[in-house]
């Protein structure tokens, strides 16, 4: 569990580096393959609301990316390409 709070604090820095997209999931099932799996949460999400007010990170659904890209492609194109539901 310990090394997947290390990979996230790894991606949001890259993120912040790069100005990318860093894509976690965590599923409900990964808080109980430790008794300290609810406070990592914690130490995660703690991470990610400071990343969020002092590096601008933005918390986006997967829907919401794929609405952003395809949004920024037609720009970019000139093509309006509808978004699928």
């Amino acid at each position: 569990m310990h090394s997947r709070v290390e990979r996230f604090y790894r991606g949001i820095e890259a993120a912040v580096r790069y100005q990318a997209v860093f894509h976690f999931s965590l599923h409900p099932e990964n808080l109980t393959e430790s008794r300290h799996g609810f406070t990592l949460l914690d130490d995660i999400l703690d991470r990610l609301l400071c990343a969020c007010r002092s590096e601008g990170i933005e918390v986006l659904t997967m829907s919401n990316v794929v609405t952003r890209m395809e949004r920024n492609q037609s720009c970019s194109t000139g093509t309006v390409i509808p978004a699928t539901i």
